[in-house]
Protein backbone atom coordinates (compact mmCIF):
# COMPACT_ATOMS: atom_id res chain seq x y z
CA UNK A 1 0.00 0.00 0.00
CA UNK A 2 1.44 3.36 -1.14
CA UNK A 3 -1.23 5.80 0.08
CA UNK A 4 -1.19 9.85 1.43
CA UNK A 5 0.18 8.60 4.66
CA UNK A 6 3.28 7.10 3.49
CA UNK A 7 4.44 9.46 0.80
CA UNK A 8 3.45 12.48 3.38
CA UNK A 9 5.63 10.97 6.19
CA UNK A 10 8.54 10.11 3.37
CA UNK A 11 8.77 13.39 2.17
CA UNK A 12 8.69 14.99 5.60
CA UNK A 13 11.29 12.55 6.78
CA UNK A 14 13.61 13.13 3.80
CA UNK A 15 13.07 16.83 4.13
CA UNK A 16 14.19 16.85 8.11
CA UNK A 17 17.03 14.12 7.08
CA UNK A 18 18.54 16.39 4.19
CA UNK A 19 18.84 19.74 6.09
CA UNK A 20 20.14 18.03 9.14
CA UNK A 21 23.05 20.00 10.25
CA UNK A 22 25.84 17.44 10.69
CA UNK A 23 25.65 15.97 7.07
CA UNK A 24 25.82 19.37 6.29
CA UNK A 25 28.78 19.83 8.06
CA UNK A 26 30.57 16.42 6.97
CA UNK A 27 30.33 17.66 3.62
CA UNK A 28 31.67 21.45 4.42
CA UNK A 29 34.44 19.39 6.23
CA UNK A 30 35.40 17.29 2.82
CA UNK A 31 35.06 20.22 0.55
CA UNK A 32 37.30 22.35 2.69
CA UNK A 33 40.04 19.96 2.70
CA UNK A 34 39.88 19.75 -1.38
CA UNK A 35 39.75 23.39 -1.72
CA UNK A 36 42.97 24.11 0.52
CA UNK A 37 45.00 22.51 -2.45
CA UNK A 38 45.15 23.93 -5.25
CA UNK A 39 45.91 20.13 -6.77
CA UNK A 40 42.67 18.83 -5.15
CA UNK A 41 40.48 21.66 -5.97
CA UNK A 42 40.14 20.56 -9.85
CA UNK A 43 38.69 17.21 -7.81
CA UNK A 44 35.97 19.36 -6.19
CA UNK A 45 32.85 18.06 -8.19
CA UNK A 46 33.75 14.31 -8.56
CA UNK A 47 35.14 14.12 -5.38
CA UNK A 48 32.23 15.96 -4.31
CA UNK A 49 29.65 13.60 -5.67
CA UNK A 50 31.56 10.63 -5.29
CA UNK A 51 31.11 11.08 -2.01
CA UNK A 52 27.48 11.59 -2.18
CA UNK A 53 26.90 8.97 -4.13
CA UNK A 54 29.01 7.09 -1.08
CA UNK A 55 26.35 7.98 1.25
CA UNK A 56 23.20 7.35 -0.81
CA UNK A 57 24.25 4.13 -1.17
CA UNK A 58 25.46 3.49 2.03
CA UNK A 59 22.31 4.43 3.59
CA UNK A 60 20.22 2.71 1.33
CA UNK A 61 21.96 -0.58 1.87
CA UNK A 62 21.40 -0.14 5.86
CA UNK A 63 17.93 0.89 5.35
CA UNK A 64 16.63 -2.19 3.29
CA UNK A 65 18.83 -4.83 6.18
CA UNK A 66 17.01 -3.10 8.67
CA UNK A 67 13.66 -3.59 6.88
CA UNK A 68 14.47 -7.12 6.02
CA UNK A 69 15.05 -7.98 9.40
CA UNK A 70 11.95 -6.13 11.04
CA UNK A 71 10.09 -7.94 8.49
CA UNK A 72 12.15 -11.06 8.88
CA UNK A 73 11.86 -11.21 12.96
CA UNK A 74 7.97 -10.08 12.75
CA UNK A 75 8.02 -7.41 15.06
CA UNK A 76 6.83 -5.19 12.79
CA UNK A 77 3.56 -3.65 14.93
CA UNK A 78 6.21 -3.29 18.34
CA UNK A 79 8.81 -1.38 15.70
CA UNK A 80 6.02 0.78 14.52
CA UNK A 81 5.40 1.66 18.34
CA UNK A 82 8.78 2.40 18.68
CA UNK A 83 9.34 5.04 16.15
CA UNK A 84 6.27 6.96 17.27
CA UNK A 85 8.00 7.28 20.37
CA UNK A 86 11.64 8.10 18.79
CA UNK A 87 9.88 10.71 16.11
CA UNK A 88 8.38 12.56 19.22
CA UNK A 89 12.33 12.39 21.49
CA UNK A 90 13.60 13.25 18.16
CA UNK A 91 11.31 16.21 17.43
CA UNK A 92 11.38 17.57 21.53
CA UNK A 93 14.91 17.73 21.47
CA UNK A 94 15.62 19.71 18.48
CA UNK A 95 12.81 22.37 19.48
CA UNK A 96 14.69 22.07 22.82
CA UNK A 97 17.95 23.16 20.15
CA UNK A 98 16.10 26.11 18.93
CA UNK A 99 15.69 27.56 22.45
CA UNK A 100 18.74 26.38 24.27
CA UNK A 101 21.85 25.12 21.41
CA UNK A 102 24.30 23.21 22.79
CA UNK A 103 26.11 21.15 20.68
CA UNK A 104 26.35 17.22 21.69
CA UNK A 105 24.54 14.02 21.74
CA UNK A 106 20.99 15.79 23.15
CA UNK A 107 21.77 17.83 19.88
CA UNK A 108 20.96 15.06 17.62
CA UNK A 109 24.58 16.15 16.23
CA UNK A 110 27.74 13.86 15.73
CA UNK A 111 28.82 13.12 19.54
CA UNK A 112 31.91 15.64 20.60
CA UNK A 113 34.16 13.11 20.82
CA UNK A 114 33.87 12.02 17.36
CA UNK A 115 34.81 15.11 15.37
CA UNK A 116 38.37 15.27 15.67
CA UNK A 117 38.84 12.32 14.16
CA UNK A 118 35.89 12.67 11.16
CA UNK A 119 37.75 16.09 10.90
CA UNK A 120 41.22 14.51 10.66
CA UNK A 121 39.52 11.44 8.13
CA UNK A 122 37.62 14.43 5.42
CA UNK A 123 40.57 16.69 5.59
CA UNK A 124 43.22 13.87 4.54
CA UNK A 125 40.82 13.05 1.13
CA UNK A 126 43.19 13.32 -1.42
CA UNK A 127 41.76 11.51 -4.34
CA UNK A 128 37.72 10.71 -6.19
CA UNK A 129 38.13 7.10 -5.10
CA UNK A 130 39.02 8.27 -1.44
CA UNK A 131 36.34 10.55 -1.23
CA UNK A 132 34.22 7.61 -2.11
CA UNK A 133 35.99 5.52 0.44
CA UNK A 134 35.28 7.98 3.21
CA UNK A 135 31.48 8.70 2.47
CA UNK A 136 30.95 4.83 3.17
CA UNK A 137 33.10 5.49 6.59
CA UNK A 138 30.99 8.67 7.40
CA UNK A 139 27.87 7.04 7.03
CA UNK A 140 28.68 5.21 10.01
CA UNK A 141 29.74 8.61 12.09
CA UNK A 142 26.20 10.39 10.46
CA UNK A 143 23.48 7.41 11.77
CA UNK A 144 23.51 8.60 15.17
CA UNK A 145 22.65 12.24 14.23
CA UNK A 146 20.39 11.40 11.10
CA UNK A 147 18.86 7.86 11.66
CA UNK A 148 15.81 9.13 13.89
CA UNK A 149 13.58 10.49 10.45
CA UNK A 150 15.13 7.37 8.61
CA UNK A 151 13.99 5.05 11.11
CA UNK A 152 10.43 6.85 11.49
CA UNK A 153 10.28 5.82 7.39
CA UNK A 154 11.49 1.95 7.77
CA UNK A 155 8.83 1.51 10.85
CA UNK A 156 6.53 2.65 8.67
CA UNK A 157 7.12 0.63 5.52
CA UNK A 158 7.78 -2.29 7.46
CA UNK A 159 4.13 -2.29 8.87
CA UNK A 160 2.65 -0.77 5.48
CA UNK A 161 4.70 -1.97 2.54
CA UNK A 162 5.79 -4.97 0.79
CA UNK A 163 9.34 -5.34 0.16
CA UNK A 164 8.67 -4.94 -4.14
CA UNK A 165 7.07 -1.36 -3.15
CA UNK A 166 9.50 -0.03 -0.37
CA UNK A 167 12.47 -0.96 -2.34
CA UNK A 168 11.75 2.25 -5.01
CA UNK A 169 10.29 4.52 -1.77
CA UNK A 170 14.17 4.14 0.12
CA UNK A 171 15.33 5.24 -2.93
CA UNK A 172 13.41 8.03 -3.30
CA UNK A 173 13.68 9.19 0.42
CA UNK A 174 17.74 9.11 0.06
CA UNK A 175 17.43 10.96 -3.10
CA UNK A 176 15.99 14.21 -1.04
CA UNK A 177 17.89 13.11 1.85
CA UNK A 178 21.53 13.63 -0.26
CA UNK A 179 20.31 16.35 -3.01
CA UNK A 180 21.78 19.34 -0.56
CA UNK A 181 24.95 17.75 -0.64
CA UNK A 182 24.88 17.29 -4.59
CA UNK A 183 23.58 20.52 -4.86
CA UNK A 184 26.13 22.47 -2.86
CA UNK A 185 28.96 20.43 -4.41
CA UNK A 186 27.88 21.38 -7.80
CA UNK A 187 27.34 25.62 -6.92
CA UNK A 188 31.08 25.41 -5.27
CA UNK A 189 32.17 23.54 -8.04
CA UNK A 190 31.00 26.84 -10.55
CA UNK A 191 31.73 29.19 -7.84
CA UNK A 192 28.06 30.45 -7.67
CA UNK A 193 29.12 29.97 -3.76
CA UNK A 194 31.95 29.81 -1.22
CA UNK A 195 32.06 27.19 1.26
CA UNK A 196 32.47 30.38 3.79
CA UNK A 197 28.82 31.37 2.61
CA UNK A 198 27.83 27.82 3.10
CA UNK A 199 29.00 27.63 6.18
CA UNK A 200 28.08 30.80 7.66
CA UNK A 201 24.48 30.38 6.50
CA UNK A 202 24.49 26.84 8.67
CA UNK A 203 25.62 28.54 11.47
CA UNK A 204 23.16 31.75 11.49
CA UNK A 205 20.51 29.32 11.08
CA UNK A 206 21.42 25.99 12.90
CA UNK A 207 18.44 27.06 15.22
CA UNK A 208 15.96 27.37 12.70
CA UNK A 209 16.52 24.37 11.45
CA UNK A 210 16.30 22.08 14.18
CA UNK A 211 13.09 24.40 15.05
CA UNK A 212 11.89 23.31 11.49
CA UNK A 213 12.60 19.98 11.78
CA UNK A 214 11.22 19.09 15.55
CA UNK A 215 7.64 20.68 14.41
CA UNK A 216 7.97 17.97 11.25
CA UNK A 217 8.88 14.95 13.63
CA UNK A 218 6.57 15.48 15.45
CA UNK A 219 4.06 16.36 13.32
CA UNK A 220 4.82 13.16 11.68
CA UNK A 221 4.61 11.27 15.04
CA UNK A 222 0.98 13.00 15.60
CA UNK A 223 -0.15 11.76 11.92
CA UNK A 224 1.47 8.11 12.77
CA UNK A 225 -0.47 7.63 15.65
CA UNK A 226 -3.73 9.13 13.92
CA UNK A 227 -3.16 6.70 11.44
CA UNK A 228 -3.55 4.04 13.73
CA UNK A 229 -6.92 5.19 15.60
CA UNK A 230 -8.30 6.06 11.58
CA UNK A 231 -7.82 2.55 10.64
CA UNK A 232 -5.31 3.45 7.99
CA UNK A 233 -2.77 0.95 8.98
Amino acid sequence: MIGGLTWSALIGAAAVDSINPCTLAVLLLLLTGLVASAERKRNILFAGLAFTSAIYISYFLMGLGIYSAVQATKVTHAFYYLVIVLATVIGVLSIKDYFKYKPGFFAIEIPMKWRPTVKKILTGVTSIPGAAAVGFLCSLFLLPCSSGPYLVILGLLAKTSTRATAIPLLLIYNIIFVMPMAIITLLVHVGKTKLEEVSSFREKYIKLIHLISGIIMLGLAVLLVYSIYAGWI
